[in-house]
């Protein structure tokens, strides 16, 4: 049985949960300190299979560290732009993607900004939005250059990584 895509409320409701979770929070500063205690249970380890289980341990921790240094703070920023910052009118083009399980990825240009913004966007999970171009509304912080969420029909996008600027001619 498909699931029916969750309501806007609901979207909200889930990225406040996660972006404002105590959880997410500690994750870059947890995954730092298991890496150097792994590290430095590798350095005085006297038998080779503690030896590999520390590298491993440490090698994921690291992994996990820098997603959380990539992606957490654009969460905590999504998760803030469903409370509070200006809604703005926008124009979204997605790029119809080779890979079905590929993340979106396109292009938001504000009304009010001749430069649009490239992004890779996170989405609800039981949501994907089509390609093409969509009138919607982008979320902007004030602490934050780039639209922090962006409303498109029935769903919630985010970035997935530090958006670049592009100029208005990018098709």
């Amino acid at each position: 049985m498909a699931r029916s895509p969750a309501t806007l409320a609901e979207q909200e409701r889930r990225l406040r949960s996660i972006g404002e979770s105590r959880m997410l929070a500690g994750l870059l500063p947890g995954s730092l300190l298991i890496a150097v205690a792994a590290f430095a249970g590798f350095r005085h380890a006297d038998d080779q299979t503690l030896e590999v289980l520390c590298l491993f341990v440490g090698g994921c921790s690291v992994l996990v560290a820098f997603a959380a240094w990539t992606s957490a703070t654009h969460l905590r920023h999504a998760a803030a732009g469903t409370r509070r910052g200006r809604r703005m009118p926008a124009t979204l083009r997605l790029r119809e993607e080779d890979d079905d399980g590929a993340a979106p990825h396109g292009i938001v240009t504000l009304h009010a900004d001749p430069r649009g913004w490239d992004m890779a966007f996170a989405t609800s999970p039981d949501w994907t939005p089509e390609a093409g171009s969509h009138e919607v509304e982008a979320v902007m912080l004030s602490d934050v250059p780039w639209p922090v969420l962006v409303y498109c029909g029935e769903g919630l996008l985010w970035p997935r990584q530090t958006p670049r600027r592009v100029s208005r001619s990018v098709k």
